[in-house]
């Protein structure tokens, strides 16, 4: 699911599908576009809570770029400068992207 997400918003942005991996810390997905962030994904397919976002937030602290938290059905839209994205939304992500 997380590729096929990174993948998705690869394509809607123009850009490169890259990872932030170390011992302490792992970013799902970051989408660049000529060397530059412009976006921060983490999928989290199961169930979620306020305590996963703010882990996300934490981690992506350091990129400056937009940020997404994907999951299967949302609670609500935006969380401080979070975007909150769930399957319907991914579903018309990939409906606009191949009209």
């Amino acid at each position: 699911m997380q590729n096929f997400i990174a993948d998705l918003f690869a394509s809607v942005y123009g850009g490169k599908k890259e990872y932030h991996v170390t011992p302490s810390n792992e970013i799902d997905f970051i989408i660049t576009v000529r060397n530059k962030a412009v976006l921060v994904g983490e999928v989290k397919w199961g169930k979620y809570d306020s305590g996963d976002l703010k882990k996300f937030m934490e981690k992506s602290d350091f990129i400056k770029a937009e940020k997404v938290f994907i999951t299967k059905k949302k609670k609500e839209a935006v969380i401080d400068s979070v975007k909150i994205l769930d399957a319907d939304d991914i579903l018309a992500m990939k409906s606009n992207e191949t009209s």
